[in-house]
């Protein structure tokens, strides 16, 4: 970055000799403070777009949004007591405001369940008058509370600011689970999710990815605190509301019944802020795109190996992932915890497995004489569909890219025959596959038991299937 002074006499070493005066001095000053400033911008824009470097805590959040990571915000205190109902049975569904005392209002978080050991759930309560049961509930003195009808894959980013980390959001009447992680929410199985993400000053970005329909969003956020100072005089109050009663002693004992079991916390330092984004960027970049999930297992299978062979893989995500081995023996046994390791989504029921091997013998024909130039051409051409997964050989492209080779010499005829590999156990068996005249239909060729090959006269052929378990090898047969 250039001083003004040396940016000055820059400008003043443009101007020709003998040519001065009181209004030039002035330009070029001026000129001389414009360049000044708009570097000095353009540097700190460069210095705030750098997690190191960044000087505002915003500058920072929004960078770590960018990529994917949520930095944490305000935990609110949080309190156990014990209510029951005014009157008949109430219901109270999460993020209720149960009770107001002062100027501090108390969210429903969950109880804790008794038949069940005293298990904390967190769902919705349904209290009576008689039996006494215990809650738990966030503090705080604000909650921004809006509602909105939208495609539920839109995004909602209002100017929120200062949201403590527990939000509360609806759909249609029902909760929906809020996860700050992307991996979480991808690997929570059900619809009834929402991603939040911290945005500048502390607000939200709320994100949705279900089925396109409308309904309407019900939106709760409570407001950060981190003062419980004022909180411990509320310990021996007997409260009540419209819908609950809060005694001063819980039940069978002389224990103060509001108990603060969470003093929350507060953001982090702009230190410790920079090490949770470095950390959680290390994980979010580790493996999170098809491409990145190929190269890692393809790496760390050759690193395992003992003869350090050369694998690709390819996969197939339904409930869980299968990843499949270009290696018909490969061994499945082998350990792959460093990969669930190294997931960005969480998945622990990874299967690892060797895929199916297509066998694609080509036949080609020339218009004339074939020399060995022109042999090595077409088995470079022709290797390139090697180890492919989830393809079958292309015989127009190949005819083309084999025809521009030498102006001279044409292929007048082509011809693929395409067998499988099908490994049961440690057997494998090798049958015909055909894409029209086939036997017997296997669908996408997954054998669990040794197939049918008929006879030497009368093979069984089966249907041709390209598939992401299903990789090529290749031949040529030269005629």
């Amino acid at each position: 970055m250039k001083t003004f002074d040396q940016i000055l006499s820059d400008i003043k070493s443009l101007i020709p000799n003998g040519v001065s005066g009181l209004q030039l001095d002035i330009l070029a000053n001026t000129f001389a403070m414009y360049a000044y400033d708009t570097q000095a911008i353009a540097v700190s824009q460069l210095l705030e777009n750098n997690i190191d470097t960044a000087i505002n805590i915003n500058s920072l959040i929004s960078k770590a949004s960018q990529y994917g990571v949520s930095v944490p915000r305000v935990h609110n205190p949080e309190l156990e007591f014990e209510v029951k109902s005014v009157s008949a049975d109430t219901t109270i569904e999460l993020g209720e405001e149960v009770i107001t005392i002062g100027k501090y209002r108390f969210l429903y978080l969950g109880y804790y369940d008794e038949s069940h050991g005293n298990v904390f759930t967190k769902s919705k309560l349904i209290l009576s008058s008689t039996f006494p049961i215990l809650i738990r509930c966030m503090v705080c003195r604000d909650v921004v509370e809006c509602s909105t009808d939208k495609d539920v894959r839109k995004i909602f980013s209002p100017d929120w600011s200062d949201i403590a980390d527990t939000i509360f959001v609806y759909y249609k009447g029902n909760y929906m689970h809020p996860f700050d992680r992307y991996a979480d929410y991808l690997s929570y199985n059900d619809e009834d999710k929402v991603l939040v993400t911290t945005t500048p000053d502390y607000g939200v970005k709320i994100t949705t990815e279900g089925n396109p329909s409308l309904g309407t969003y019900n939106i709760k956020l409570p407001k950060s605190m981190t003062d419980v100072s004022e909180l411990i005089g509320l310990i021996d109050s007997a409260e009540a509301s419209d819908k609950v009663t809060v005694s001063k002693y819980r039940s069978g004992t002389e224990d103060s019944n509001i108990k603060i079991v969470d003093l929350g916390s507060d953001v982090l330092s702009k230190f410790d802020l920079v090490t949770y984004i470095e950390y959680n960027l290390n994980r979010t970049q580790l493996i999170k795109s098809n491409n990145d999930l190929i190269e890692y297992v393809a790496s760390y299978l050759h690193q395992i190996s003992e003869d350090h062979l050369t694998y690709k893989v390819n996969f197939y995500i339904n409930k869980n992932l299968t990843i499949y081995v270009n290696d018909m023996y490969y061994d499945t046994n082998t350990d792959i915890s460093p990969i669930k390791d190294r997931l960005y989504i969480g998945i622990d029921n990874i299967v690892l497995k060797s895929g199916v091997q297509l066998d694609a013998a080509i036949s080609l024909e020339f218009n004339n004489q074939i020399d060995n130039d022109l042999i090595n051409n077409v088995t470079n051409l022709v290797n390139e569909y090697n180890d492919k997964f989830n393809t079958l050989i292309d015989e127009l492209t190949l005819v083309s890219d084999i025809n521009a080779l030498n102006p001279l010499l044409k292929v007048t005829n082509i011809k693929v025959e395409y067998s499988a590999h099908v490994r049961i156990g440690k057997e494998i068996y090798i049958i015909p596959v055909s894409e029209g005249n086939y036997t017997k239909d296997q669908p996408n060729l997954e054998f669990t038991e040794a197939p049918e090959v008929g006879t030497e006269d009368k093979p069984i052929v089966y249907k041709l299937y390209k598939t992401p378990a299903t990789f090529l090898k290749t031949s040529i047969i030269w005629t």
